[in-house]
């Protein structure tokens, strides 16, 4: 591999697994849900480990592992985090309303646990070519700074917009998540 296209799927990696991080930072931001940075860097941690351990089995093992079963496993999880979400927001609109609540880091772990098996497929399907393992540990160390500052965009970017127009946009991070789920299959 020449180093362009080691760089390019560095990126593509990097990229790919951080789309799912910035929807969920898209969605706390639009509940205005504040999440500690103790927490986002639990989540990053967790998510860029299983990003390597993905990153590992492509490298060891090549072919034995069906990407088709980490695909649909992804798939399932991120739909369920998905509707789980939408349903979450639709109980509590029935609640009284807080301006905003703290996200618990036991809550974050779990998604982040399900958002990062959806990831083991494109780790697994990209170690599977021709990397090396210091290209594995450099994207497993760029992927710590890349979910933090993903995360952190979206939630701004998701507060902003519920701020501007001035609507709930609680359900908008479920959504975000099935949309990500439905493209995974095609990616």
């Amino acid at each position: 591999m020449y180093i362009g296209q080691i760089l390019f799927t560095g990126f593509l990696i990097l990229f790919g697994t951080s789309l799912d991080i910035f929807a969920l930072g898209f969605g706390y931001g639009a509940k205005k849900d504040i999440v500690s940075w103790r927490s986002l860097i639990i989540v990053s941690f967790i998510s860029s480990i299983f990003l390597l351990i993905a990153l590992l089995l492509g490298f060891f093992l090549g072919e034995w592992l069906p990407s088709v079963v980490s695909h649909w496993l992804g798939f399932g999880l991120l739909m369920t985090v998905g509707l789980w979400r939408i349903a979450a927001w639709l109980a509590s609109r029935k609640r009284e309303k807080k301006p905003h609540s703290i996200v618990s880091t036991r809550e974050l772990l779990l998604v982040a646990v399900m958002l990062s098996i959806d990831g083991m497929a494109i780790g697994v399907g990209a170690a599977i070519g021709a990397v090396t393992l210091a290209f594995i540990f450099a994207v497993f160390a760029i992927s710590i700074v890349t979910d933090i500052l993903m995360f952190r965009l979206g939630q701004g970017m998701g507060r902003a917009l519920a701020e501007r127009l001035s609507w709930d946009l609680g359900w908008v991070g479920g959504v975000l998540l099935i949309i990500v789920a439905i493209a995974g299959l095609f990616i």
